[in-house]
């Protein structure tokens, strides 16, 4: 009686097992299917952010520069920028310079 018993344990213990192993797989089938819509949707939105990037990364069609004529006096008005030498001579020399 005894090989029976353990014949039988032996049977409810594979049923037991076989079933823990169909009952994962069905629970790791649900996952993987949801995790996969999610990647899917996730991707949609990759791609639209892609588009964007790429929409905004098109250069524009260069301004033209406009240039001056070096054959030309200008009127510049300085203000109460600083100045060096006396206001009376004849040619004034203005820079630019931009400290970002």
């Amino acid at each position: 009686m005894t090989q029976g018993t353990s014949s039988a344990a032996l049977i409810a213990a594979a049923l037991i097992l076989g079933g823990s192993v169909v009952g994962a797989s069905y629970l790791l089938a649900g996952a993987i299917d949801r995790g996969s819509g999610e990647v899917a949707a996730l991707n949609v939105s990759l791609n639209s952010v892609i588009e964007v990037a790429k929409a905004a990364a098109k250069p524009s069609a260069p301004a033209a520069a406009k240039r001056l004529d070096p054959k030309k006096a200008y009127k510049i008005e300085v203000g109460s920028a600083p100045i060096r030498g006396p206001k009376s001579a004849p040619i004034t020399v203005v820079e630019w310079a931009d400290f970002q």
